[in-house]
């Protein structure tokens, strides 16, 4: 589209993004088309490739469909077949197939590796308007209530209209909003780590999973390559950035959670120390607050297929940008609103007159 939204002065409004996985470049996508003058920073020199598997279903399939990525999504899919429970010693308890899980259709439900959907997402916004900024990231924020004034970690300064964080569940854009997140997040008594090791179980298009009372351990292969997808997950009271930022000492922690644990427990330890891809989070909800700045997926539920699928929902029905009102920030937070859902904790976010504010699950 060639119509811009513009400001009163006739200037093109400029939205900064934060973040370059899913649900920013999709966004990016959004604003672009509908005339806005759009910047993705991302930490990452590049893209991030890898990543668990994650499923499109529902109104994301027909987001994927408008957004003209279909036929590479489906080529893409992985088609898992079943997930079996162990106990200790590694002997199958029950298979659930896949699709009993989600109850949709297999033709529905399009399974694919995260990394994929991000190059995708990637390829389709990087030849258009919208420009990347690699291997930066914002360093300092101040919104003097007409523009947000950005200074980036590169030493640049810019000003934006509005700045949305997309940057993940730890987010550099939230926390220079509002704060350590301790403030204002709910933990919600999970902690999950992730990470990969060798597929020496020969596990193809299948998960495995081994369960106690208060940990869980599983693995997940995407086809037949040499690689599993694997995570920890283990109750405590205390969320790992209050209890342990740094990366050995979350390990640590992990390791005696998982003390005594049956079934490749301890392979799946050892692995977690040496690989080189890891992540520790906290099952988490957090809450926003007004002006110009906002977050997308503010929610720090387990690995989810349909949180990635929401994050891409919503904007294709919006107007052009003809129809857009003079409040022109206002119309960009209703519009994105199902963008800033979360799938499994119910967070949405709903405009009043001059901000928006979270709500509770209903």
């Amino acid at each position: 589209m060639s119509t811009h939204v513009q400001s009163r002065g006739g200037r093109q409004r400029r939205i900064l993004v934060s973040g370059a996985s899913i649900a920013g470049p999709t966004l990016a996508y959004w604003l672009n088309r509908y005339g806005f003058d759009v910047t993705v920073v991302e930490r990452a020199a590049a893209t991030r490739n890898g990543g668990y598997a994650i499923d499109i279903r529902g109104t994301a399939l027909d987001v994927i469909e408008k957004m003209g990525l279909s036929a590479q999504v489906r080529s893409a899919h992985i088609a898992s077949r079943g997930l079996t429970f162990v106990d200790a010693q590694g002997k199958s308890i029950g298979s659930v197939p896949i699709y009993d899980l989600t109850s949709n259709d297999p033709g529905q439900d399009v399974e694919i590796p995260r990394g994929k959907l991000t190059d995708m997402l990637y390829g389709l916004t990087r030849d258009t308007q919208v420009r990347y900024r690699f291997g930066d990231s914002i360093e300092e924020m101040n919104d003097d209530g007409r523009m947000v004034n950005v200074r980036f970690n590169s030493g640049d300064a810019e000003q934006f209209d509005a700045v949305i964080g997309a940057d993940g569940l730890h987010s550099n854009t939230r926390r220079l909003v509002f704060g350590p997140e301790q403030d204002y997040s709910h933990y919600l008594g999970f902690t999950f780590n992730i990470f990969s090791m060798p597929n020496d179980l020969s596990l193809c298009q299948e998960a495995v999973i081994y369960a106690e009372p208060g940990r869980i351990a599983g693995a997940f292969a995407v086809r037949g390559q040499p690689e599993l997808f694997c995570f920890l997950v283990f109750a405590t009271d205390t969320p790992p950035f209050g209890a342990h930022p740094d990366k050995a000492a979350q390990i640590a922690r992990t390791v005696d959670a998982f003390s005594n644990g049956g079934w490749q427990v301890p392979r799946m330890i050892d692995a977690m120390k040496r690989r080189r891809i890891f992540g520790s989070i906290p099952s988490a909800r957090f809450a926003c607050r007004p002006g110009r700045r906002a977050a997308l997926r503010s929610s720090g539920t387990p690995p989810s297929p349909r949180r990635s699928a929401r994050a891409r929902a919503p904007a294709w029905r919006w107007p052009a940008p003809t129809c857009w009102p003079g409040n022109w920030q206002r119309t960009l937070i209703r519009r994105t609103r199902l963008l800033l859902t979360s799938g499994s904790s119910g967070l949405t976010w709903r405009p009043t007159r001059h901000w928006c504010r979270a709500m509770p699950p209903t």
